[in-house]
């Protein structure tokens, strides 16, 4: 079951705050991507999961900027989200995950804000 987010920001908090102790303040996040344009989710699921993502992505945006740590964002709007406009091109045959052209559209994101954020060092070990 679904489980609500009253909890969550306090959560998160207590989560962003630990991980900086014990990564000496470094800390990127990242969460979904717009779960509403999954091939997989049909109107009227696919309502349910946009709102409920942008919920989520709405509580790690603050208490990101709360606790001085760096989120990444994938959410899209269904509008410009790029797997709205060729979907087989960037799923799985599950119609759920993301297929290696969608991460790496995800990837391109992290990078983006890693070297945003001065995180230059973390690059060289990715590429």
């Amino acid at each position: 079951t679904l489980r609500p987010l009253t909890h969550l920001p306090r959560r998160l908090e207590y989560i962003f705050n630990a991980a900086k102790t014990i990564s000496a303040g470094s800390v990127i996040v990242l969460t979904s991507a717009n779960l509403g344009t999954i091939p997989f989710f049909r109107f009227p699921l696919s309502r349910y999961f946009e709102r409920r993502t942008r919920k989520i992505r709405d509580i790690f945006l603050q208490m990101s900027e709360k606790t001085d740590v760096v989120y990444v964002d994938l959410f899209e709007e269904a509008g410009s989200d790029p797997s709205n406009s060729s979907p087989r091109l960037l799923f799985a045959a599950d119609h759920i995950h993301p297929n290696g052209v969608g991460y790496g559209i995800w990837y391109a994101k992290l990078q983006k804000a890693l070297e945003k954020h001065h995180f230059k060092e973390m690059l060289k070990h990715t590429t």
